[in-house]
């Protein structure tokens, strides 16, 4: 963004544009640029200063009383072109758009949080500089361009002299392109302007770079640069997300130059177990010396690598199991291969006997199940054909995971907690990463990719998919999301990357070197590639044991209701359990829902259900089909007490101000009820900004439970600001508080109105957030809205005398034992209406006693 002066004004916009959806709500605007300011103040403020904004610029921005944000396509920000330059390796094009510090000459003059706001514009801004420039330099400097190479390294140098990195790229730069006297003569300044500040006595460090860098410039030049450690830099984009950056020229200060190509890593140097620290696993090998085949273990425990024979010669494509001394392997028979299965030296049974071939690719991490892949002729008699497949053990059954089919051998890897199945198949002419669910539902094919994509491997949470491609012509790594999303490179070696494994959520294990593989670790996060020592030809790589199990054992859903209602809704979760009980932390695992009778019940997706009719609702949640629980709901109308409301408005004798205190200004009226019907119903007249309505005089006892009946007709019309509702408030709060609609209610309930494409929200509002609804079906006509709160403190929501919703946690009320009730909210170009109120010192709508049904 251009160089911003002048007061806070001007920071409106800028910070918007930086911000999600280009919005933010104006409490949290104006707590951001004036929090020294009380809240009325410091919203006062901000009025006024959208106010100056609107009349130089009227269409800037879109405006209620909640939310400001920025019109869209009305305002160019060059800051956010320029992070789009960078992202798109557009790097010429992102220093053009480069004019200076963000917000100079403001930074001393707002407040702290500004301040820092505007310190860390500009520092994400100057790490994209440095990627700019470390890109194009190595770029002029590896194509022989050696002017370019020069004029980047000096003007980048210009754009901060005192900077100590910048001056050793230059140097360093200098010497690529062969001019070792003009590098000379860059150390000389160097060492000038080191010596003027830092005196005499250099730090050990820094002491030791210049040293380094000396002995580089008397060395012999090369012509290509050694490859070095590669490195990641990462820096937050307006979202607040991390943004990865693979910079072809990493400028440190001790550690001297990183030469890093954007988007991938070089071969690193041997270095420490840094990336095992806190590692603890076990694996087992396959392995092929001279032709013998094997089994050697590697153990990783306190950042140390142990490799170690286990076990004579192992039978042919030998798969070991995660748990025990089961091995998977295949036996040559006279209908062809088939898939077998031993634990230590007992053959423990004969898998498959099927015509043709059958050989295993991996375990369940539980070791109940393992893959196969079929092989058979096509139609032709020419290609071979492989299917996969599993076995259960427990069951002695084989079962088909999907009819995708592949001419090239498949690799497969289980999901840790047992849900999915990543696989490779080459259904569109070269091998794809696929997803699927353990029951063979939702395939998703993640790369789409011409390249050879092939060993899938999960990360141990389920965030990434790691995965061996040749689509830059190499073997190189690459991690993509579950998804499908966020396709990464994270290698790029000088030899092939192979069976990837991970040791932990941010540490792979790999092979690279082909006939004469070496380990390998890559530190995800850091960015960071170790070679640790020479490997035996390995064939396949799979866990042996872990310190702690780690695949979903179980799952329970919460809440566990004893009884429902017709028309309630409720929001189901899952619990997921692993073997030892405790909760599973993986990634979004994928959940499915389904409602045995939708006459009783129907579920979505998400776990929302809804109670339709009486009986008995059964719900069934699976993890892709790899574990299940269900839900027996009886399912029964409510029981209404007649009791008299303590409590009662027909507002026959107009607006009572000894019964009703108005709110909000222009202030609410009394209207026909319209439709036919006698009488007069309360209408509220909030607009875009206040709101309006009404609040009682007397006090309400909560402590033995209370229902608030009020009838209602919302005509909605897809505009704005269309809220209808009522609260529980307490006590204490201000009118201008609630004219403002800034009231914390103790409940509510507030209806707003679809418009700009939404379909509108109900939410149940508490003073420690809220709940959401879906919205209920004939707002426009009258309906009869309770909220209720029993004695225990627990919520409900009814319409027209159905449980719609009900809490599944009492109401954090404390202390307070009295409320007022408040209706109406904002009803810009409708007339919002409520009609009768009445109030209820009791619970008058109850569940039944739930019947002594056994739960499955």
């Amino acid at each position: 963004m251009e160089v911003v002066s002048g007061s806070k004004t001007l920071l409106i916009p800028a910070w918007l544009a930086t911000r999600p959806g280009r919005s933010a709500r104006r409490e949290d605007l104006a707590e951001f640029l004036w929090p020294d300011q009380e809240r009325a103040g410091a919203l006062r403020a901000l009025r006024q200063a959208l106010f100056f904004l609107s009349r130089h610029a009227g269409d800037l921005f879109d405006k209620d009383d909640e939310v400001v944000a920025l019109t869209a396509d009305r305002l160019r920000v060059d800051s956010l072109e320029f992070d789009e330059a960078v992202r798109q390796e557009d790097y010429r094009r992102a220093l053009e758009l480069h004019r200076g510090r963000f917000a100079s000459g403001l930074e001393r003059r707002v407040g702290v949080e500004v301040e820092h706001w505007i310190e860390e514009q500009n520092a994400r801004i100057s790490v994209a500089i440095e990627v700019a420039y470390a890109h194009l330099i190595s770029e002029a400097t590896s194509t022989g361009n050696q002017a370019d190479a020069e004029q980047l390294a000096r003007k980048f140098l210009d754009d901060n002299p005192s900077d100590e990195n910048r001056h050793q790229v230059l140097i360093r730069t200098l010497k690529a392109i062969g001019s070792e006297v003009a590098a000379l003569r860059a150390f000389e300044a160097y060492r000038t302007m080191v010596d003027r500040e830092e005196g005499e006595q250099l730090p050990g460090d820094l002491e030791r770079t210049m040293e380094r860098l000396r002995a580089e410039l008397t060395a012999p030049r090369i012509t290509e640069m050694p490859p070095v450690m590669g490195e990641l830099r990462e820096f937050p984009d307006h979202q607040g997300a991390p943004q990865t950056l693979r910079l072809r020229l990493a400028l440190v200060g001790a550690l001297g130059l990183v030469l890093v190509l954007t988007g991938i890593l070089l071969r690193s140097r041997p270095a420490g177990l840094d990336t095992l620290a806190g590692v603890r696993a076990s694996f087992l090998v396959a392995t092929e010396v001279d032709g013998v085949e094997g089994f050697q273990e590697i153990t990783i425990r306190g950042g140390r690598f142990d490799v170690r024979e286990a076990g004579p010669t192992t039978p042919h494509y030998a798969v070991p199991g995660p748990i025990g001394a089961v091995v998977a392997y295949a036996e040559e028979a006279s209908d062809g291969w088939n898939v077998a299965v031993r634990e230590g030296q007992r053959v423990k049974r004969t898998l498959t006997s099927f015509p043709g071939d059958e050989f295993p690719l991996g375990w369940s991490p539980d070791g109940r199940y393992l893959l196969i892949t079929r092989v058979r002729l096509d139609a032709s008699n020419r290609s071979r054909i492989h299917t996969l497949h599993f076995f259960d053990l427990a069951g002695d059954s084989l079962h088909t995971i999907t009819a995708l089919t592949s001419t090239e051998w498949p690799t497969a890897s289980w999901s840790p907690d047992g849900s999915q199945i990543a696989f490779t198949a080459d259904v569109a002419g070269s091998p794809d990463i696929f997803v699927v669910d353990f029951d063979g539902g939702n395939l998703k094919n993640l790369t789409h990719h011409p390249g050879h994509d092939r060993s899938p491997a999960w990360a141990p949470d389920r965030s990434a998919i790691a995965f061996v491609s040749s689509r830059e012509g190499g073997a190189d790594l690459y991690l993509v999301r579950p998804d499908g999303s966020d396709i990464q490179q994270v290698t790029k070696l000088t030899r092939d990357e192979a069976l990837p494994m991970w040791l932990s959520p941010t540490a792979l294990l790999f092979l690279a070197g082909g006939d004469q593989p070496e380990f390998w670790t890559l530190d995800v996060a850091g960015g960071r590639a170790t070679r640790i020592e020479p490997a035996p030809r390995i064939t396949g790589v799979a866990a042996l044991s872990r310190v702690e199990p780690t695949w979903l054992e179980r799952l329970r859903i919460l809440p566990q209701p004893d009884i429902g209602s017709p028309g309630q809704h409720m929001a189901l979760v899952v619990e997921a359990l692993g073997p030892r009980g405790d909760q599973v932390g993986f990634g979004p695992v994928p959940m499915r829902w389904t409602s045995r009778d939708t006459s009783v019940a129907r579920i979505g997706p998400d776990g929302a259900l809804e109670l339709t009719g009486e009986g008995t609702a059964r719900v069934v949640v699976s993890a892709g089909g790899w574990r299940t629980d269900s839900l027996l709901l009886p399912v029964l109308p409510l029981r209404i007490s007649e009791i008299e409301p303590v409590f009662e408005e027909q507002w026959n004798h107009g607006l009572d101000t000894t019964r009703w205190h108005p709110i909000g200004e222009p202030g609410p009226e009394l209207r026909s009820r319209g439709g036919g019907i006698d009488g007069l119903a309360f209408a509220n007249n909030g607009d875009a900004f206040f709101e309006s309505g009404a609040v009682t005089v007397e006090r309400f006892d909560l402590r033995p439970g209370l229902t608030v009946e009020v009838e209602g007709r919302v005509p909605f019309t897809g505009q704005l600001h269309q809220v209808f509702g009522f609260q529980l408030v307490p006590e204490s709060t201000s009118d201008s508080v609630l004219a403002y609609g800034r009231a914390s209610p103790i409940v509510g309930i507030r209806l707003t109105g679809p418009s700009d494409g939404s379909g509108g929200e109900t939410a149940i509002v508490t003073a420690t957030g809220k709940h959401l609804l879906p919205m209920p079906r004939g707002v426009g006509s009258w309906r009869s809205y309770v909220l209720q709160v029993t004695a225990k403190g627990v919520v409900q929501f009814l319409i027209d005398g159905r449980l719609y919703w009900q809490a599944a946690d009492p109401l954090p009320v404390g202390h307070l034992t009295t409320a007022q009730l408040a209706l109406g909210f904002s009803s810009v170009g409708t007339r919002i209406l409520h009609g009768t109120v009445r109030v209820y010192s009791a619970q008058k709508y109850r569940l039944p006693d739930p019947p002594n049904t056994p739960q499955n």
